[in-house]
This record gives C-alpha cells, sequence and structure tokens, in this order.
C-alpha cells in the first residue's frame, strides 16, 4: 500500500489536485496487536489393579491479530477404566468432557460489497487522512457521498459475541467371554448450545446503518448420540498364523435446531441492541427465522479382519453397509468393502543377511462413502411464511429419491524400507483416488417451483499421485543426535466423464465483481479451474486491453491446485538440549488476488488508497480503467514456510516433588519465501457459490499470525 508521501507523489502524478489530508498514517497497522495466548492444562491420575481414573482441567485464552478478537475456553474432563470380579472379564471404561467457550469477533467478511469489512477498510483507507479526532474519538466520515469507513470506527461500532457450551460423554462396558472373544457395548452423546449476539450501532457512517443500526441473535442447538455393539476375535489360529476380527451394530441419531432473531432502526446512537430488539422501528427489515433440520440416523454393519503369516504375510479384510436416512428411499444404503496385503520381505529366509531392517510391499483397495451434507436434502421440503394478510407455504426444495451416496474409490500400491539398523528408511507410494456420484446442490432452471434439488453430479474426480518420504539419522553418538527427513508428494486432478450442466463457481467480490464467477466445472479439466479473460496489458490510452478484443473472450487459465507438496524437518539433541524445525511447501498451484483487483484498484485514487505496484510504470494505467476480472490477478502461489521451530531443555528433577521439568521456546509461521504479492498463498477464504465452495481466491482475509510460545512442563 502506498504511504502518505507515496499517495501525494501519486497524486501529482496522475494530476489530481484533491485528495491530500496533509496527514501519514498506515490504518491496518492501527487495527492490529500483539495477541497474547495463555494455555494451562492440569491432569490429576492414579489407581491400581482394579482400575486407574484420570481427571483434568484446561483453560486456554488467546487474542487475535486485530483488535476485538479473542477467545476463552474453558475444559475439564473425567475419565476411568475398572474391571469387576477375581477373574477381571467384566470391565467398564468411561468418559465425560465439558467445555464452555467465549468468543469475541472482529467485523470481518470474505463476502463483503465494495466498502469491504475491516480489512478492506484498512487497506483503502487514505494514507494522508488522520484517523483519530483531537480528543481521541475515531473519524466519522459522512456516509453519503463518501464511502470511506474508518476501521477504528468499525472496530468501535461492531459487536460480535457468541458462547457455546459442548458435553461429550460416552460409556463402554465390555464382557470376555473367553481370553479370545470379547463383547463391547459403547454408548456416547455429544450435545453442543451455541448463542451470538451482534450488533452494528446507527453512528456508523455505512448506508443504511447510519441512524437505523442492526442486531440480531442466534442460537443452535445440535445433539448427536451412538450406539455401538461390538464383538472382537484375537487369537493364534495356528502356529504363525494370529487372527484379530472384529463384527459390530453401530446406530446414530442427529439433531440439529436453531433460531435467529435480527432487526434494526433502534432509536439509541450507541447502546446494546440485542437487550431491545422489540425497539426496532424498521419493521421491513425484522427477520424471524427459527429452523429444525429433520433428524439425520444412521445404521452400519461392519466386520474387519486381520490375519498375520508369520510376520511374512499381512492380509486385511473390511466391509460396511451404512445406510443413511439423508438419502432417496431407493438408495438409503451404501455398501463399502476394502482389502489389503503387505509382504515383509526382510522376514524370508533370502534376506538373512541383514541388509534390511525393514522392507516392505504394500497393496491396497477400498471404497469409502460420503453423507455429510444437510439431512433432508432428498426430501420435498417447504418454508412457511405470512405475506401480511395469508399464510403462505413455499417449496424450498424438490425431493429427489434417487439420491445415493458419494463413492471414492481408493488404489494404492507402495514399499517401505529401513537400513544402516533404521538410521536411514523410507516410503514410496503411488495411489489413485476416483471420487463418483458426488452430492451437488443444483440450482433449478426456472421458472420452477422451487429454487435448488440435490443430485449426484454425472462425472468423477480423479486425483493420483506419487509420495516419497526419506528419513535419515546423520549424527549417532553419546553427546549430539542430529535427524533430516523430508517428504515430497506430485499431484495430478482431473474431472472425468462429466455431462452435467455449465456450472461456473469461484464468485469474486467487491466493486466492479457483482455476480462475477471465475471458475467452472468443465470435463477433462482439473476442478478449481480458472476460467476468466485473458489480460493483454494496459493501451495508449491507458485503458486494459484483453483477447478476443470488445468480445473478451474468456478460457482456462491454469488452476488452483498445487502439484507438488513438500515437507522438511530437522531436530537435534545434544544433552539435555533439544532442537526441532519443520518446512512445509506447496507448488504449481495458482492464487486469484482479489483483494488487488477490487479493494485497492487505480480508480481509488483521490479518495481511498490504492495498490502501490500500479504507479511507476513505464505505461501509466488510467484511473477510468474499469475493474474486469481476469488473469492479471492471478499469480503464483508457490511458497515454502518455516512451519514452526522449537528449542527445549530438559531440567529433569527439581527438588523431591517436583519431576519431569520441561521448558520450551517454540515458534510458528515464522517465515514464508513466496513471490506471492497477498496475504498468504495458503489462501483461507473460502465462498460458496452454486452449490460449490471457492478455492484459491484470496479475498481481505483475517490475516495468517506468526506467534511465539514459550510453555512449560512438569509433574508431582
Amino acid at each position: 500500500m502506498l504511504s502518505g508521501d507515496g499517495y501525494r507523489e501519486a497524486l501529482t502524478d496522475y494530476g489530481l489536485t484533491t485528495g491530500d489530508f496533509g496527514d501519514d498514517v498506515d490504518a491496518m497497522d492501527e487495527i492490529l496487536q500483539t495477541g497474547i495466548t495463555q494455555n494451562y492444562n492440569m491432569s490429576i491420575s492414579g489407581g491400581g489393579e482394579a482400575g486407574t481414573y484420570r481427571a483434568g482441567f484446561s483453560y486456554f485464552d488467546q487474542d487475535g491479530i486485530i483488535k476485538n478478537s479473542n477467545l476463552k475456553r474453558y475444559t475439564a474432563n473425567l475419565s476411568g477404566s475398572y474391571k469387576f470380579l477375581n477373574s477381571k472379564r467384566i470391565g467398564l471404561e468411561w468418559n465425560l468432557i465439558t467445555s464452555f467457550t467465549k468468543e469475541q469477533a472482529p467485523p470481518i467478511s470474505t463476502n463483503a460489497g465494495f466498502e469491504g469489512s475491516l480489512i478492506g477498510q484498512a487497506l483503502q483507507w487514505n494514507p494522508t487522512h488522520k484517523l483519530y479526532e483531537a480528543d481521541g474519538s475515531p473519524v466519522i466520515i459522512p456516509a453519503f457521498g463518501n464511502t470511506s469507513i474508518n476501521p477504528l470506527a468499525m472496530l468501535d461500532a461492531y459487536h460480535d459475541n457468541s458462547s457455546t457450551v459442548d458435553l461429550l460423554g460416552s460409556i463402554s462396558p465390555y464382557v470376555k467371554i473367553t481370553d479370545a472373544l470379547t463383547y463391547k457395548f459403547a454408548y456416547s452423546l455429544t450435545h453442543g448450545v451455541g448463542d451470538r449476539r451482534a450488533y452494528l450501532n446507527s453512528w456508523i457512517n455505512i448506508a443504511g446503518i447510519t441512524g437505523n443500526g442492526v442486531a440480531g441473535i442466534n442460537t443452535d442447538k445440535s445433539t448427536n448420540q451412538i450406539l455401538t455393539h461390538s464383538l472382537s476375535y484375537l487369537a493364534d489360529i495356528t502356529n504363525g498364523i494370529n487372527l484379530n476380527a472384529v463384527a459390530g451394530y453401530e446406530y446414530q441419531k442427529l439433531t440439529e435446531s436453531g433460531f435467529g432473531v435480527n432487526t434494526s432502526g433502534f432509536p439509541l446512537e450507541a447502546f446494546d441492541y440485542t437487550n431491545i430488539l422489540q425497539s426496532g422501528k424498521n419493521t421491513t427489515n425484522n427477520s424471524i427465522q427459527p429452523y429444525h433440520n429433520p433428524d439425520a440416523y444412521l445404521q452400519s454393519f461392519f466386520v474387519r479382519a486381520n490375519f498375520n503369516i508369520q510376520d511374512k504375510y499381512l492380509l486385511t479384510g473390511t466391509f460396511r453397509a451404512d445406510g443413511s436416512s439423508k438419502f432417496g428411499s431407493d438408495n438409503q444404503y451404501g455398501y463399502f468393502p476394502a482389502v489389503g496385503a503387505a509382504w515383509n520381505i526382510h522376514n524370508e529366509d533370502f534376506l538373512s543377511d541383514g541388509m534390511f531392517n525393514t522392507l516392505k510391499l504394500r497393496l491396497g483397495w477400498g471404497k469409502t462413502g460420503n453423507s455429510e451434507f444437510p439431512s433432508g436434502a432428498s426430501q420435498e421440503r417447504y418454508s412457511v411464511g405470512y405475506n401480511g394478510t395469508n399464510h403462505t407455504a413455499a417449496l424450498d426444495n424438490v425431493a429427489n429419491p434417487g439420491l445415493k451416496w458419494e463413492t471414492t474409490t481408493n488404489l494404492n500400491a507402495g514399499i517401505d524400507f529401513a537400513i544402516l539398523d533404521y538410521k536411514v528408511s523410507g516410503t514410496l507410494e503411488y495411489f489413485n483416488k476416483s471420487t463418483e456420484d458426488l452430492l451437488f446442490q443444483n440450482p433449478t432452471i426456472q421458472p420452477a417451483p422451487a429454487s435448488t434439488y440435490w443430485i449426484n453430479l454425472p462425472g468423477k474426480v480423479i486425483n493420483t499421485g506419487v509420495e516419497l518420504s526419506l528419513n535419515t539419522t546423520l549424527v549417532d553418538n553419546e553427546s549430539l543426535t542430529w535427524d533430516f527427513g523430508g517428504n515430497v508428494t506430485f499431484l495430478k486432478n482431473e474431472l472425468q466423464d462429466y455431462t452435467g450442466a455449465n456450472i461456473e463457481y469461484g464468485e469474486v467480490f467487491g466493486q466492479g465483481s457483482s455476480g462475477a464467477t471465475i471458475q467452472k466445472l468443465v470435463n477433462g479439466k482439473p476442478l478449481n479451474s480458472f476460467y476468466t479473460r485473458h489480460f493483454l496489458g494496459i493501451g495508449d490510452d491507458g485503458q486494459g486491453m484483453y483477447e478476443g478484443g470488445a468480445a473478451e473472450t474468456q478460457d482456462f487459465r491454469g488452476d488452483a491446485n498445487p502439484d507438488m507438496l513438500l515437507g522438511l524437518s530437522t531436530g537435534l539433541s545434544a544433552g539435555k538440549l533439544g532442537f526441532v524445525m519443520n518446512f512445509n511447501g506447496a507448488f504449481g498451484g495458482l492464487v486469484y488476488n482479489n483483494t488487488k483487483m477490487s479493494v485497492i484498484p487505480i480508480s481509488n485514487l483521490g479518495t481511498r488508497n490504492i495498490d502501490a505496484s500500479l504507479v511507476g510504470n513505464a505505461k501509466q494505467e488510467a484511473s477510468s480503467n474499469p475493474i474486469k476480472s481476469s488473469d492479471r490477478f492471478l499469480e503464483k502461489g508457490d511458497y515454502l514456510k518455516l512451519a514452526n521451530a522449537t528449542v527445549s531443555y530438559n531440567l529433569g528433577k527439581l527438588g523431591n516433588n517436583v519431576k519431569n521439568v520441561k521448558i520450551y521456546l517454540t515458534g510458528q509461521n515464522l517465515l514464508v519465501f513466496t513471490k506471492y504479492s497477498g496475504f498468504d498463498p495458503e489462501v483461507n477464504t473460502v465462498n460458496v457459490r452454486n452449490g460449490l465452495p471457492s478455492t484459491g481466491i484470496e479475498y481481505i482475509p483475517y490475516p495468517s499470525a506468526r506467534s511465539v510460545v514459550a510453555g512449560a512442563n512438569f509433574s508431582f
């Protein structure tokens, strides 16, 4: 971004006589803070031959790197394991975890309009305009006729607080029928209740909010119950052949409901509007939104058997039959087999020379199912309302009794090895993953009685790749140990046999971007492919030029998927001192910089801040050049990050009571090596358009944090 002095120079270069207010401020720096995180854990455990217990408590308090962002969590847990009778053949395991979480969220959104949310407002703020009045209050520019919103004022005006209570409990009695055969019953319950209260004061200079204010309260409740019966068998069938088998039945019920009330038009400028929702005057904006998703039921039968033959030949077979109420009445059950085999070659007589500590060949094939989509999606569903005169009912979702499980077939083959007394070890693996009958919320072709219906897309997504990992011990003696390892994965993604509709997704936001999309599903191309204009440069008139001339034709311009993933790690140990460092990286993918495109374009000059790289070019871009999505804003997303590094010192025992004392200092997200000009090449903004989530599109995200953690572990 331009500094105040840089902004003044740009105004002069463009011959603009307004827009210089004489100051030099950094709005982004003003909304940032050094967030302090505190994390304390304490546990007590004990027991004897008949049983054990454990009790624990933790407190977590984290400030975000944006002001007014904080999360606090209190967690307590109790667990135990007991055996009964002299034979100890009857046992009981139980666990109880409860947590209370409070969160304060800043006004950051990844689908805001041209006025942006907090990050966009900070980027856009004119760096020559002061942020504070003489009395210390944030500057407010009148809403009408000016779209500059002081991010510090936004922080003061916006209030968003939520709290959740979560309870997880389980109990598992079991009986050892024989030494080899065990029956186990398990019941678990997860229950969560959440409450969110948010409001925006009426004094903020946002059109539609000034003089009104908005507020809302939303609650959500979720209960998940799982009941499992299992019968396990573990024994040596004959000399050299071991069998480990499990058969079972599982039943699951998920219930979700919620309620929301939102309104606007409050009589007071500065007040907690969530306490006076009944006083909202703007009745046309009132909204009451209760919901109760149909209960989701899942019934499963499963069996698994592992054979170990002389520690040379390992065979695994698994079969699951899963029935879900989410699917259409014709296809509620999915059937998912899997088989695997491994050969421990190093245990064969012909490798008895001991060159290999480990040499194993592996081969596996299996199917898995996906049912992670809303319950009731296959059913005919209605919404009921009131239009001021009559009650109404409208079809929301078209029924699809043929809706079925999304299925993924995995094939993998690999080899594991270790030599030189395990000082060198590694893995080479090939994988092929094919996903078909993809679950998709398809928009109906209007006019139609409903806006959406769920289908299985006609096509499949193929992911193939090769992964290589290698770990070595470079030094190993009494005074020093040094390990180094790495892994690299080569990936390929493609949509095959697709005969469905022309589906565009990957929505971009901000000024000049209304309704625009830059990604598209097309047979023979990868998922997350960018489909947009080709930018040819700036013409002599200062306007952008695009392939196709006036027609501005669109085509595929690459995709967001990396071709290669890389991980590197190293560790040193010298006496009581230890050091560990881990890198990760991705290469070959593209990132679309929506922030640069529509938040800080050249047309802002004179009112708001702009991208510094737009000025001082040999061919100057006209401030009237319209904002258009194109591959001009596609950048290489290659990066290598120092993900974390830790220095530790083992003090051992202190006095007679304190033991196992270890202190450490950890840095996370310490360095990033990249040519990407945006916030972070690991994009963390996701938006959904036409039922598909975007990938690789960055738009004014919550910035990634670099953190330094100091800690201590000890027991007594």
